[in-house]
């Protein structure tokens, strides 16, 4: 099978809401449970312990904007420059997520969240 479907990602989104268990919604769709697990880890953001931000559920629409960010940005090499280093620090230090300095600040980072998760 390929990638989630907006169908399977808003099923998903509903039946997490409901506390339907991980092991069902897989059944459901007939992807493996580890598929499911998978989805909601990399898009489901949740409170760190010294984070200002609140945590944030699984959004079936947000996942699929950031499956095809990070489908587009795949294989592309992105050059750690030190200005742009010195950047995403600062917004580290702001407490953004990886989620938010990839993708949501107004002029744009070149950079996708896992790379910043991994330290550049």
């Amino acid at each position: 099978m390929g990638y989630l479907t907006a169908e399977e990602r808003g099923y998903m989104e509903t039946a997490v809401r409901f506390d339907v268990p991980i092991s069902r919604i897989a059944k459901q769709l007939g992807r493996h449970r580890s598929t499911i697990y998978r989805e909601l880890k990399r898009k489901t953001m949740s409170q760190g312990e010294k984070s200002t931000l609140a945590a944030m559920p699984y959004q079936a629409i947000s996942a699929g904007n950031l499956a095809r960010m990070r489908k587009k940005n795949a294989g592309q090499k992105t050059k750690a420059t030190k200005p742009l280093i010195k950047r995403i620090r600062h917004y580290l230090t702001l407490k953004l997520s990886p989620e938010q300095i990839a993708c949501g600040i107004e002029n744009r980072i070149n950079y996708s969240v896992d790379q910043i998760r991994n330290g550049f």
